[in-house]
């Protein structure tokens, strides 16, 4: 009975169920980035995370909202492919 409980157990708690709960680092840059520049743009850009940092603080000084997303922003643009 008790293998029975861990099995269903394992089976309805998936870490995909927590991760659809939370934004990817794309979606949050693309929803926060693409309302001013097209995004192949930035994505061809390789820059280090002090340039990148430097870029997003930049941006918030003309008027970039990422409601305090900037470390999810950060992270996509300094690990993209």
């Amino acid at each position: 009975m008790r293998k029975i409980a861990i099995f269903l157990v394992m089976i309805f708690i998936d870490g995909s169920i927590f991760a659809s709960s939370k934004e990817s680092n794309y979606e949050v840059f693309a929803q926060k980035c693409s309302s001013c520049h097209g995004l192949e743009i930035i994505e061809k850009k390789q820059k280090s995370r002090e340039e990148w940092k430097n870029t997003i603080k930049r941006m918030e000084k003309y008027g970039a909202k990422f409601d305090g997303k900037q470390g999810q922003i950060l992270e996509y643009l300094v690990n993209k492919k």
